[in-house]
């Protein structure tokens, strides 16, 4: 699987997460597990709390096979005076798989991080 972060605007986030789920519904060989979010933390470089955008991430992400989450600028998570906050997420597919995607450097502003459990299933997986 792979995970991308990419600064959005309001017009591209539906096209983004659109794309995914037409690609999911057509696709051949393809299964999907529902994500479970086990914790979202931003600012954790800083010495943030962990998990403190696990609430948020859980309420938009939770049981889809595919999210575009947009990471919230959030003022309180992390001490202003740092500026390589980043954003880590981790989630399970399902009851089996777990994933993590780390992103470094100020993943606030806007950013959008891809998380899917579509899984391939042709030739060759």
């Amino acid at each position: 699987m792979s995970y991308s972060l990419r600064r959005t605007s309001e017009r591209t986030r539906p096209v983004t997460l659109a794309a995914a789920v037409v690609l999911a519904a057509i696709a051949p060989g393809l299964a999907a597990a529902p994500i479970h979010i086990a914790s979202a933390t931003y600012g954790e470089a800083c010495g943030a709390r962990a998990g403190n955008l696990t609430r948020d991430a859980a309420s938009y992400c939770d049981n889809r096979d595919t999210c575009a989450y947009v990471v919230p600028d959030v003022a309180d998570a992390a001490p202003a005076a740092c500026h390589q906050k980043g954003f880590v997420m981790e989630w399970q597919c399902g009851n089996a798989e777990s994933h993590v995607a780390r992103v470094n450097g100020d993943a606030g502003n806007g950013s959008t991080l891809v998380i899917s459990c579509v899984m391939y299933g042709g030739a060759g997986h």
